[in-house]
């Protein structure tokens, strides 16, 4: 079991896969999924379990930046987890995680998604909010009670802070993250601010 003392108020985080034998986890490539790919490949060296990871093909393009950060992972751990393209039916934008959760639910044990908490800093919050993403006896949220800010100072406490440039964030169809107007990218700002951290928007 891995536990992370975390943010200015060392929030204490435990991350725990022992009763879990076969988990697939929903990837997009951003700070959050890619810190709990990590989690699980590390947590793995020790339980062996199998795990599978999806990137939807969504609304913001994540696919080719998704294989480039979870090719980063499976090469630092030298193990063989294939990503997997899931195509899902095409829904509104915010549903798009949710049917895919329930997708792949009735081909694995459980599925496991990095959402987050929504940031206490309410001027940023988006005009959506994740009511039916809760925790099920399929569907795990282990990261549901930590912010942005939680999850990026995961990465520094982890010493492996070098992934967050590969990550992708931005949740507009851009080249290069917009930075500052999409809810994802001022989120990361606002989670880095918190920390004392300079930004870094991935890629």
């Amino acid at each position: 079991m891995k536990e992370l003392n975390l943010g200015p108020e060392n929030y204490c985080f435990k991350f725990d896969i022992s009763e879990y034998n076969d988990i697939a986890l929903l990837f997009s490539g951003g700070a959050d999924s890619t810190l709990l790919l990590y989690l699980l490949l590390l947590e793995n060296q020790i339980f062996s379990k199998k795990i599978s990871a999806y990137v939807i093909d969504r609304h913001n393009r994540p696919v080719a930046k998704a294989k480039h950060i979870h090719r980063l992972l499976i090469e630092k751990f030298d193990t063989v987890i294939e990503l997997q393209v899931l195509k899902i039916p095409r829904v509104e934008q915010h549903k798009e995680v949710i049917v895919g959760s329930l997708l792949l639910a009735d081909q694995h044990e459980i599925v496991m998604s990095g959402v987050n908490k929504y940031p206490s800093d309410q001027s940023i919050r988006p005009n959506y909010i994740f009511q039916h993403f809760k925790d099920t006896e399929t569907l795990k949220l282990p990261f549901k009670q930590l912010e942005k800010y939680h999850i990026i100072d995961a990465f520094y406490k982890l010493g492996v802070e070098d992934l967050l440039p590969h990550t992708h964030s931005c949740g507009l169809q851009l080249a290069s993250p917009c930075q500052y107007h999409c809810f994802n990218c001022k989120e990361r700002a606002w989670a880095y601010n918190v920390l004392g951290r300079e930004s870094n928007f991935g890629v």
